[in-house]
């Protein structure tokens, strides 16, 4: 999507700087109905042209399903089947995934194993630990769980790539 903008009552932005070599990161908004949009931000293992070619399915995958799956634990569930018995075995998706509702402020989300982010509230970011499951594609048969948090007017949810902890610094040394 554009680096910023609004979708279903829900104020996003997005810093990409891209790398030199292709990669699998994915990161998309997508409205649901006016009052719902869902977002996610996930990460293919590997680099190189194959690894961006399956971001593209899996992303393509999840927005094209998200509208007749709007249950998140069975969306994941679904793309956690088919991307199995697509990799066998051989990769893996990690992803943030999150349905925002302007309603009553809150988001219903699943992380899947992605682990980059947390919630800024009241000038304090920490982050969440949450028992989403593991990335996609890893494993055959999960029961993907999702969560629930309720928002303040002012709270900002960050979602973050492992590109932004793997950038090294001019002696190759990882920043962390």
């Amino acid at each position: 999507p554009p680096n910023a903008g609004a979708v279903s009552g829900l104020r996003y932005a997005l810093e990409c700087l891209p790398g030199t070599i292709v990669a699998g990161d994915l990161f998309d908004v997508v409205p649901l109905d006016e009052n719902r949009a869902l977002v996610m931000l996930g990460d293919v293992m590997g680099k190189g042209a194959g690894a961006g070619f399956v971001m593209a399915m899996v992303q393509t995958y999840l927005t094209t399903r998200a509208s007749e799956l709007s249950d998140l634990p069975k969306l994941l569930d679904s793309a956690n089947r088919l991307f199995f018995q697509r990799f066998k075995g051989g990769g893996f998706v990690t992803l943030w995934i999150g349905i925002f509702d302007r309603r009553d402020l809150s988001v219903q989300f699943i992380d899947a194993g992605h682990g980059h982010w947390g919630l800024l509230s009241g000038g304090v970011f920490r982050m969440i630990e949450s028992p989403g499951g593991p990335p996609l594609g890893m494993i055959e048969q999960v029961a993907y769980a999702s969560d629930h948090l309720q928002l303040g007017s002012a709270d900002r949810i960050l979602l973050y790539s492992d590109g932004l902890i793997e950038q090294s610094n001019n002696e190759g040394v990882l920043f962390g």
